[in-house]
């Protein structure tokens, strides 16, 4: 363990400025969960996690595959700043198509112009903030991303208790004033990161650039399947939420997203830094041709993780009664049950996006596409069949089961491509002659 630490010291210190760096932020986002629920109740946040649910989904749909293929091609770019240029003219481009037909959508649905105009904007500064803070993590500027972030959270939070306090405290504003100060910290914090982006001479410079024919089929290839990939890990990881609106209540989904929120925020705050700091850092080895070494540091890490996991068990389930009671003040002792599979299952997520990085440095991710449907159609039976009978604790434990199953088919795809791709390298034998 001391030889990994000691091989790997700047990524660690990387890591661990992430780390410092996410504390505030990550600190606020644990904490904004029981407030939220303090000042509206857990209806409201219920309603409030279906809704930025579906925005989310929908963003990465729009643009999580751009910023996963800008990290990926930005360091093999002779002209990086051009290529940073024309993907983010790529977002705003995908941002308006799709925000067009959603608007459509929901006229068609009887959407107020102001709840359709407020997730509009909420949409395209969340997009930009991504794209942003996936810029500045290439380009390894760890303290100005994670300074952004804490930008983005401190005044989301602000601004909750600004709304609250000296606005309006009615349950019919909860859900807006929520999304407004969710627009105002991504806003903020895309501002910190490129102040520029605003300048409308910076608008006309980014629809100058443009990327090639074959940059952008380049670009789509990787990226297209990386979308739905990302569409169905979300839904992987919430979809649960639906299924318990759909059959029990509003209360179930605001108790049950406030504990599986709590340890999803934890998961980010203990593991994320490792893996902001390691991706850009094995994907520019891959590509300067140290496959072997960026190979070696995704394994490393994966141990250094797993150490920490079993670690971190112990104090969870010493804790578990504080969490729900104290902490989150859900009367419901039941809600003690869900803590133990809800963190099994976040943390067999986490490290399933290190152990598939192998993958996304081949370019198989179409392979990653199929493995995640697999494992959302096994959770999403799962949870129709058992919810209706037993409750939300079995939407914990289909956690576990549809982690578990997409590590598990990674795996098994990464030792067949790993397979084929020895057997191509191997040298033809040359005839011989009887």
């Amino acid at each position: 363990m001391n030889k990994i630490i000691k091989n790997n010291k700047t990524l660690i210190k990387e890591s661990g400025i992430y780390f410092v760096g996410k504390v505030v932020p990550g600190l606020l986002l644990f904490f904004s969960i029981p407030l939220i629920i303090r000042l509206y109740g857990e209806e409201v946040y219920g309603e409030y996690s279906l809704i930025v649910t579906a925005l989310l989904m929908l963003n990465t749909l729009l643009t999580g595959w751009i910023n996963q293929s800008f990290m990926r091609f930005s360091t093999a770019k002779k002209d990086p700043v051009y290529f940073q240029q024309s993907m983010l003219r790529l977002l705003l481009v995908c941002n308006f198509i799709i925000l067009l037909v959603g608007d459509v959508v929901l006229i068609i649905l009887e959407y107020s112009w102001s709840r359709i105009l407020l997730f509009d904007i909420f949409l395209i500064s969340l997009s930009l903030f991504s794209f942003s803070s996936t810029v500045s993590q290439t380009k390894f500027k760890v303290v100005r991303t994670v300074i952004a972030d804490t930008i983005r959270v401190g005044t989301f939070i602000a601004c909750i208790l600004l709304l609250y306090v000296f606005i309006n405290r009615s349950m019919n504003f909860a859900i807006i004033s929520l999304l407004i100060s969710g627009v105002c910290g991504y806003m903020l914090g895309s501002i910190f990161l490129k102040g520029n982006i605003i300048r409308l001479s910076e608008l006309i410079r980014l629809f100058k650039s443009k990327l090639s024919k074959v940059e952008l089929k380049e670009v789509v290839q990787y990226g297209a399947p990386i979308a739905f990939w990302m569409v169905a890990a979300n839904l992987l990881n919430l979809s649960d939420r639906y299924i318990i609106k759909h059959y029990i209540d509003f209360q179930a989904v605001g108790e049950y997203s406030a504990v599986y929120d709590t340890f999803s925020k934890l998961m980010t705050f203990t593991f994320g830094p490792i893996l902001l700091a390691l991706q850009p850092r094995v994907i520019k080895l891959f590509n300067e041709g140290a496959e072997s070494k960026s190979y070696k540091l995704i394994k490393q890490i994966v141990l250094l993780e797993l150490t920490a996991f079993f670690v971190a068990l112990i104090v969870v389930f010493q804790l578990k009664e504080f969490i729900i009671s104290d902490f989150l003040e859900l009367e419901n002792p039941y809600l003690q049950s869900l803590v133990i599979p809800i963190f099994i299952g976040a943390f067999l997520w986490t490290i399933s996006l290190l152990i598939q990085k192998p993958l996304e440095l081949r370019k198989k991710t179409m392979l990653m596409m199929w493995a995640v449907i697999i494992a959302l159609a096994a959770n999403v039976i799962g949870n129709i069949v058992f919810i209706p009978k037993y409750g939300i604790i079995a939407a914990a434990y289909t956690t576990i089961v549809g982690s578990f199953l997409y590590l598990i088919v990674i795996l098994l795809l990464q030792a067949r491509t790993k397979g084929v791709q020895n057997s191509m390298n191997e040298p033809v034998p040359k005839n011989r002659k009887s």
